[in-house]
């Protein structure tokens, strides 16, 4: 059966990095039903909102509920590893591999041994590789340290993309209160003599929604990383300029 190992392998490993590209990498939005991310949002965010809501405190659910994004792309990332290191494990212990490891018994142990030792870069597998088998090894390396720059490099343009969004939700709430509301938002403008401003304001929110559909779209992640104030959420700032500029719409005369 050791001859179904290769093409499984190959399978498992290109699953892995395509998901890698498509989720860090490529400028655009991830789709799939076979995204690792999606599987993972689809198995853990219910049973985790299920817990965050049964807390009894808005505190102690807050802090449950803000875990989630952080949470999930770790758990992502250790997905993304350990098919890369099943997918070189499985190429190592097939037939065309599996006697290029050294002076080993030729075991799945051994070759899961040189995968993770590869891609971890650890340099201490349990002997020297030979033949083709170098070029698997070697390549493991290169995969291992791919991935973990690719990482480093997403991570300050999630948070980037996360600071962007939020500076806008907090600009909004000395203008439309906390948590805030479409009505209240006209009623502190007209008070503060600004109603003047307020299509430059509706000017600024159009700019920060597309940059906040293009950035959500291309990192879904981002849906889940909750506001860090209280009483403030980007959806609701949403709504809540979408309420005012209605209300201007529908009740105020252009003459």
């Amino acid at each position: 059966m050791r001859w179904i190992a290769l093409p499984v392998g190959i399978v498992i490993l290109s699953y892995a990095l395509l998901d890698v590209l498509r989720t860090l990498v490529m400028p655009r939005a991830a789709r799939g039903r076979t995204r690792l991310g999606r599987i993972l949002y689809r198995l853990l965010w219910r049973p985790w909102r299920w817990f965050g809501l049964r807390k009894k405190t808005a505190a102690s659910r807050e802090r449950v509920l803000s875990a989630a994004a952080p949470v999930f792309f770790f758990v992502q990332l250790v997905g993304w590893v350990f098919l890369a290191l099943l997918g070189y494990a499985l190429i190592l212990w097939s037939p065309a591999f599996v006697h290029g490891l050294g002076r080993t018994d030729g075991s799945f142990e051994d070759a899961l041994y040189t995968s993770g030792s590869s891609l971890f870069t650890l340099g201490i597998g349990p002997a020297a590789a030979n033949g083709w088998t170098r070029a698997v090894v070697v390549l493991a390396g290169a995969t291992g340290l791919g991935l973990f720059a690719v990482v480093i490099a997403y991570l300050p343009v999630l948070y980037q993309a996360f600071n962007r969004r939020e500076v806008g939700v907090l600009l909004l709430d000395a203008r439309a209160g906390s948590p805030p509301s479409g009505p209240e938002l006209l009623h502190r403008m007209g008070n503060a003599g600004m109603a003047s401003a307020l299509p430059e304001l509706f000017a600024e929110w159009e700019r920060w929604v597309a940059d906040v559909l293009e950035s959500h779209m291309s990192y879904p992640i981002l849906v889940l990383f909750r506001s860090p104030h209280d009483n403030t959420s980007w959806v609701t700032s949403l709504g809540s300029v979408l309420d005012a500029a209605t209300l201007i719409l529908t009740a105020v005369d252009d003459e």
